[in-house]
């Protein structure tokens, strides 16, 4: 098996600078922090969500609030539904 090297898209700091764009940018859009929430999805959004969220105590002093979203009980009872829907098609199909 042959490694690709990944290319480097960002560095450190210039994460840091987009961050703090995004922070302004959803801060203004809201009209503040005051009635602002971040949900982060599971996994690599939690961190993501934290890291705006310390960009937006820096611009409004306000520690905005973090929730966590876990997904992966959606999509195991998306794939449930799908098989069930796929079952019940196929079984309409083979009465024909």
């Amino acid at each position: 098996m042959r490694i690709v090297e990944k290319a480097q898209l960002m560095s450190a700091s210039e994460i840091d600078r987009t961050l703090q764009r995004l922070a302004h940018e959803i801060v203004e859009k809201s009209g503040g922090t005051k009635n602002l929430a971040l949900i982060g999805i599971r996994r690599r959004g939690v961190p993501l969500a934290q890291r705006i969220a310390q960009a937006m105590r820096g611009i409004d002093g306000v520690d905005v609030p973090v929730g966590t979203l876990d997904i992966t009980c959606i999509a195991t009872t998306c794939r449930r539904w799908l098989r069930t829907r796929a079952a019940i098609v196929g079984y309409f199909l083979r009465r024909r």
